[in-house]
């Protein structure tokens, strides 16, 4: 990461600042080893538990917020969302995507209880705001995600509510700002992310450009019709691996990867095959609604949080210029899409849901776990039990809150308190 032209303030950094924080436990816990041999494993457990924290903020997302679902099936949702083969993926993987999605995800939930007029939500719109700020700071992605999300709660401001929107955007410009204080002054970043996104160049030719002049010069190099004929081709590219450098990613390997390793490249580069689950949950809950009355309880929110993904997707394809692959979009948006349509179709059909749920677990096993495991080189023990204790784990985990005391502090919280 910090090799060629790369800063360490060219990334986010609250996961970093996570390890961190923690470091100095870890030296501690290891003061009497012959060497700090578990400081890598610790590290990934950590990782994985701060990435994992999006699967507690989905039941609370599927129990409280939408609603109207019983316990057990409110599980087999998020089981659903998680057993998606990129969610698993983007869950265990280092960075921090995952992690700032959680963070984004708890702000839907926050804008759908304001736009309630719940008891208590205008006092929670600077929790709102902090949230947003620290879903960028976790990781910028989810940029695509809020601005949708923003729209939606501008919609449903009412006058009382301007004094905690001012305390909120003071809140959020504190801590975005402390960031860019801190880079401006310590270590200046060219923004090669920013304009890797943009404009489709890192920019470390010409490091001395401003984002808003790389893009000026990126698009004064394109006519409309070049434009609109990159926007068709970043289409394609969001459905097929079979275009621009996915493609060449998946040549690559085709000579030493079994045919099951490609399907797991192809799950990581694009929202098809494996990963067409979260898709067909939504298709499959708007068959059902041409048979049944629409009008179902909690529905509306789920229908909402899918509106909110496939809007930022939209507007990742809109805005940007890089490919479109599953993990430069907004993470947030494809957990929403998978929560969503998972519980959407839930309130159709669970039946449906459940058949729907079985086929991916028998694709997910075999693909993205049996056949791993039968090659893996070695394994890393904590972070297996990590992901166990909060993918899988005892339904019983989730149903020590009741649902009456379920917030979205709770659902932050829980993910971090069952590894501590």
């Amino acid at each position: 990461m910090f090799g060629g032209g790369w800063k360490p303030t060219d990334r986010p950094p609250l996961m970093a600042a996570a390890h961190l924080l923690i470091g100095d436990l870890v030296a501690l816990l290891q003061a009497c080893n012959d060497g700090r041999h578990l400081t890598g494993v610790f590290y990934n457990t950590v990782g994985i538990a701060l990435n994992a924290l999006w699967i507690p903020v989905a039941y609370w997302l599927v129990r409280e917020v939408i609603g109207g679902l019983p316990r057990r099936t409110a599980l087999m949702v998020v089981w659903f969302a998680a057993t998606v083969p990129y969610s698993f993926f983007t869950t265990t993987y280092g960075w921090p995507k995952a992690f700032g999605a959680a963070f984004a995800l708890a702000c839907f939930g926050l804008v759908i209880e304001d736009r309630r007029g719940q008891a208590g939500a205008s006092a929670r719109i600077p929790c709102l705001a902090a949230l947003a700020a620290l879903s960028m700071l976790a990781h910028a992605s989810t940029a695509a995600f809020l601005a949708p999300l923003a729209f939606l709660f501008a919609r449903g401001i009412r006058r009382p509510n301007w004094g905690p929107v001012v305390v909120g955007t003071l809140l959020a410009g504190l801590l975005l700002g402390s960031w860019s204080a801190y880079k401006r002054v310590m270590l200046p970043s060219h923004e090669p992310v920013t304009k890797y996104a943009l404009t489709n160049d890192f920019g470390f030719d010409r490091p001395e450009r401003s984002v808003i002049d790389a893009v000026r010069d990126r698009y004064g190099q394109m006519s409309l019709t070049e434009w609109l004929r990159l926007k068709r081709e970043m289409l394609v590219d969001a459905v097929t691996p079979m275009r621009s450098w996915p493609a060449q990613a998946l040549k690559n390997n085709a000579g030493d990867a079994s045919r099951l390793g490609l399907l797991r490249a192809w799950d990581f580069h694009v929202p098809t095959f494996g990963n067409a689950a979260a898709w067909l949950a939504v298709l499959a809950a708007l068959g059902c609604a041409r048979r049944r009355d629409p009008a179902v309880p909690g529905n509306a929110a789920a229908v909402t949080l899918i509106v909110v993904s496939v809007s930022s997707m939209a507007f990742y394809l809109l805005v940007c210029l890089a490919s479109p692959m599953l993990h430069h979009l907004p993470q947030a948006g494809w957990f929403g899409l998978a929560i969503g349509g998972g519980a959407c179709l839930a309130h159709r059909s669970s039946r449906l849901l459940a058949c729907l749920l079985a086929a991916q677990l028998v694709y997910f096993s075999v693909v993205w776990l049996a056949h791993p495991l039968l090659h893996a080189v070695t394994f890393d023990v904590c972070a297996i039990a990590t992901v166990a204790a909060l993918v899988g784990g005892r339904p019983g985990w989730f149903g020590l809150l009741g649902p009456d005391d379920f917030s979205a502090a709770d659902a932050v919280g829980l993910g971090t308190g069952r590894i501590a």
